[in-house]
């Protein structure tokens, strides 16, 4: 496992759980309002020697009984080849396990919701995923996707998205969809469409753009995020299409 970080509390990414988090190294997305940006580039391993697998395992085992829950996070962790492995020695500690992720990769979350690897599952959904009703071209989807993971995007990138969602629709665990709303990049229109691309889902959770020191495109920066009046009326507006349809930061 490549990993780039290590948080030993939370209360907050697992919900209602104490948990640990484990940052993985490398993303196949680029996002521009990215708050991590050192977890990008696999090849930056300057966090790797600190917290490498064994170190994290050692901790987790003086934990037992303390922390509910174990969260992997990126980066995005779907991209390591050995995730369901590190995964099952998290799980044979006995804690419950949370992975973030992009759905990219929907045959390796597949794979551990068939071992009974992961109990919970947050998944960023950047933009929406099909036409408007106007009939925006298919083209303008892939681009809009394209403009917000800043890498590029296929008919087939969308699918495996897709894919993911519904293979999280079907799970007997507990998930959230989220997105993250940036004027200029991710409109409220955009998060209206998907509202409806994905009705149904248990969970949505809308998230305002956050502005921290250092992002991947520093520009974003100097966004100013929508006013959470705006996003409560957005909120309202797309409720009805969820389980449970919340704010958060």
């Amino acid at each position: 496992m490549l990993l780039g970080g290590f948080q030993k509390f939370s209360l907050i990414d697992y919900p209602g759980k104490v948990s640990a988090i484990v940052f993985t190294q490398g993303c196949n997305f680029r996002c521009r309002y990215c708050y991590n940006p050192e977890l990008v580039d696999s090849r930056n391993t300057k966090h790797e020697t600190r917290y490498n697998e064994e170190v994290i395992l050692d901790f987790l085992r003086s934990r037992v009984g303390k922390l509910d829950a174990v969260v992997v996070t990126g980066g995005e962790p779907t991209i390591q080849t050995d995730l369901p492995e590190f995964i099952k020695k998290i799980k044979d500690l006995g804690f419950l396990v949370g992975l973030y992720t992009n759905g990219t990769n929907p045959q390796v979350l597949k794979k551990l919701f068939d071992e009974r690897l992961i109990d919970y599952v947050s998944m960023d959904v950047k933009t929406r995923l099909s036409q408007s009703e106007s009939g925006q071209p298919l083209a303008e989807i892939t681009n809009n996707y394209q403009s917000v993971t800043g890498v590029k995007i296929t008919d087939e990138d969308l699918s495996k998205i897709r894919e993911s969602i519904a293979l999280l629709k079907k799970s007997n665990i507990d998930y959230t969809i989220a997105t993250t709303v940036v004027p200029g990049l991710v409109a409220i229109e955009d998060v209206e469409a998907l509202a409806s691309d994905i009705r149904g889902v248990k969970h949505f959770r809308l998230q305002p753009l956050v502005k921290t020191k250092e992002m991947l495109d520093n520009k974003y920066r100097a966004v100013e995020p929508y006013p959470i009046e705006e996003l409560e009326r957005l909120r309202h507006e797309i409720a009805h299409y969820f389980g449970r349809c919340e704010i958060r930061a």
